[in-house]
């Protein structure tokens, strides 16, 4: 909103300040705001009161997730001796031997995979290979082995990880492979 100009008359003297010399003594400008429209007051104030709604909502949202989140991890406690991030082959070995015939030891992990969270398909795809795996055995993997490196698809790890992404979000098989 450009300023008004102030009129000559009210700067004869840059070095009087007073009542006769039209300056504000305050420090502030002689610019007035233009009145604001009643309808514009309203559309804010309607704004205003979504915006505490939604507030409202998210407190009451972030209060019921903390309590699903206690309670599961009250629940889960014994269950859950995975030894992640896996550091070495022999660590990968050791959870694909757990979780290969064993069924509660598969649920086990799809819960704990499943706590780890995220925003989008890709985000919780790498917040649980970030958390399951560190980056110095990262590097030996890629998806199909190709090279020297060793197949991350073949191990019923990896199928635990995208059947966790699936349960999480509404994607297939195929989708989260993509990501």
């Amino acid at each position: 909103m450009p300023l008004t100009p102030v009129p000559p008359e009210m700067l004869q003297s840059s070095s009087r300040h007073g009542p006769a010399s039209g300056l504000d003594t305050t420090g502030m400008s002689a610019y007035a705001p233009p009145p604001v429209p009643p309808s514009m007051l309203h559309n804010d104030l309607r704004l205003y009161k979504l915006l505490e709604e939604i507030n409202g909502q998210v407190r009451q949202n972030t209060l019921l997730l903390q309590a699903l989140h206690k309670k599961q991890n009250a629940t889960d406690l014994g269950e859950m001796d995975f030894d992640f991030p896996l550091t070495t082959f022999t660590c990968v070995r050791n959870i694909e031997d757990r979780i290969a015939n064993n069924q509660e030891a598969k649920r086990s992990l799809t819960r704990y995979l499943c706590s780890l969270g995220g925003a989008t398909p890709k985000d919780i795809l790498h917040r649980i290979l970030r958390h399951i795996i560190n980056d110095e055995l990262a590097r030996k993997f890629n998806w199909r082995g190709r090279g020297v490196k060793s197949p991350f698809s073949a191990l019923c790890l990896a199928k635990g990880v995208i059947g966790t992404v699936t349960t999480i979000t509404l994607y297939d098989n195929t989708n989260v492979q993509k990501c």
